[in-house]
């Protein structure tokens, strides 16, 4: 009797449980699944053993799984695993002769990753190819004329003898590296791709042998000219006699070099950072990408954000799960900010250029034209010298805010909430959406010296204590040229003003000059 009432009491809690809307359990969303590993490759294959690599690109697993298959069966079992981070699986249970699928799953407590790509390998005697190598375009090229026709070509070998088939992906970025040729046996590929000036072009070649070993190369990279103008040697009237943080108007002599055209733009700020992250020189925390040992703050990147800019000021991005850095859309051409000075400078050291001096600065941006009237300085001396004044402002004598993109200048952008920075090269004398642009250009041909954003110098910022040389010693780092937050009045040729190096701000991005 006491089963018969236990059993009925169940019955009814069931029926209770059943019937009871209060009592429904809220459904828990299961955990994202850790990203799947990519460029599985066999590195060693011998009669008894098979040596697997990978690419991690999560950032929460617990550790792999590796599972085997025997050829073309697709019956995978485990055949074995590995701790997180661990990226090097050898496979001891192999028999000489037989063929196998390999594939990676990255795993953590509950679930598990969709698998890799499958390699085939064969456990014989076989050689892996080497590497390819000797890149051409070689890699990290610059000023490639973006009209040519270019043939990229690579080496290779198999110590076998093997003939080897090679895959090559090409992209304008790390992201959009796509396959573009398959199983071809050449080491040349022609490139039938319109190219772009001030662009970075990416490409990498997969080497395959007989027994199904691959072979990756580094993604190599080669770039475009970059519009640049050049200056000429000689001195130049710096600043205007007033105020004692504004050179006050004396000769001061440059080397002659040359300037970017354009302030550097996020597209080309993203390339640069998918190369120096390629080469472990830099990471991301928190939403700040450092150089590599954390000292330095380089510059603000949304996560997962690919429309905005929205939270943050940036309009780069970056994913974690594949590490790669993107543009925010439809922000490619716009100059980068919310960069710091050390982001600015390791930008150009790396590309074998110098953010320029404030004198350099400002010649590109006034020149030594007369039209304005001269000044003859040690006059009566053998060291005599008449210069002219150069302009105020880079087009000329007279603030027009047609010319640049200022406070109130008018155009189109003036309306995005936050970031109201034109496309570079916006204000060259044509007419945009309706909206007639001056000519903005200095004597030169450099666009935007004048507004859309301050731009970072190589020099610190303090008083002039010497008539024809920059200060030595301080805090902060020069900014020249005013902003699209200012009024015209801001942006004459020899205004200066003044940021901490590790600052990011919406306001501020650079261009860069040839090295001494």
């Amino acid at each position: 009797m006491r089963g018969v009432v236990g059993t009925t009491l169940v019955i009814m809690l069931v029926g209770l449980s059943a019937c009871s809307k209060d009592s429904a359990q809220p459904q828990v969303e299961p955990a994202p699944a850790p990203a799947a590993p990519n460029e599985l490759t066999p590195n060693s294959v011998t009669p008894n053993t098979v040596t697997l690599s990978w690419r991690d690109v999560s950032s929460d697993e617990t550790g792999f799984r590796i599972e085997r298959s025997t050829a073309g069966a697709n019956d995978f079992q485990l055949a074995g695993s590995v701790n997180a981070n661990v990226q090097l699986f050898i496979d001891r249970t192999v028999t000489a002769e037989q063929s196998y699928d390999y594939r990676v799953r990255s795993i953590r407590t509950g679930v598990e990753s969709q698998p890799s790509e499958t390699v085939r390998v064969t456990a014989t005697t076989n050689a892996a190819p080497t590497v390819p190598g000797t890149p051409t375009p070689e890699n990290r090229l610059q000023e490639l004329d973006p009209t040519s026709t270019v043939v990229l070509s690579w080496q290779a070998s198999d110590p076998d003898g093997d003939t080897l088939t090679y895959d090559v992906y090409f992209g304008s970025t790390f992201a959009t590296l796509a396959r573009v040729s398959e199983a071809q046996t050449s080491t040349e590929y022609a490139l039938s791709t319109a190219f772009e000036s001030n662009r970075s072009y990416f490409w990498q070649v997969v080497a395959t042998d007989r027994a199904g070993v691959i072979r990756r190369s580094p993604v190599w990279v080669f770039s475009t000219v970059t519009e640049r103008v050049d200056v000429p040697e000689g001195p130049f009237v710096m600043g205007a006699p007033s105020g004692d943080f504004v050179h006050p108007g004396n000769p001061v002599s440059v080397r002659a070099f040359d300037i970017d055209r354009f302030e550097i733009t996020n597209a080309q700020y993203v390339n640069f950072l998918n190369q120096v992250r390629e080469l472990g020189l830099v990471k991301v925390s928190g939403g700040i990408v450092y150089n590599a040992a954390g000292t330095q703050e380089y510059a603000d990147v949304h996560q997962e954000v690919r429309q905005g800019p929205g939270d943050i000021d940036s309009a780069l991005g970056y994913t974690p799960g594949d590490s790669l850095f993107f543009v925010v859309e439809g922000w490619d051409n716009f100059p980068v900010v919310q960069v710091s000075w050390f982001g600015a400078n390791a930008y150009a050291e790396y590309f074998g250029r110098a953010l320029p001096s404030e004198a350099e600065w400002e010649k590109a941006a006034r020149g030594t034209s007369s039209d304005l009237g001269t000044r003859t300085f040690f006059a009566g001396t053998p060291e005599e010298l008449v210069l002219g004044l150069g302009f105020p402002y880079p087009w000329g004598a007279e603030a027009d805010n047609t010319r640049g993109n200022f406070d109130n200048s008018g155009d189109p952008f003036e309306n995005q909430t936050r970031v109201r920075t034109t496309p570079v090269g916006y204000y060259n004398g044509s007419i945009r959406a309706g909206y007639q642009t001056g000519d903005g250009a200095s004597i030169y041909g450099c666009e935007d010296l004048s507004g859309n954003v301050w731009e970072w110098t190589a020099d610190v910022y303090e008083i002039y204590m010497s008539p024809h040389r920059p200060p030595t010693s301080g805090h902060y780092r020069a900014i020249r040229g005013g902003d699209y937050d200012r009024g015209i009045g801001s942006a004459t040729c020899w205004n200066r003003s003044f940021a901490m190096p590790n600052v990011r701000d919406r306001a501020i991005g650079f261009r860069t000059v040839s090295a001494e």
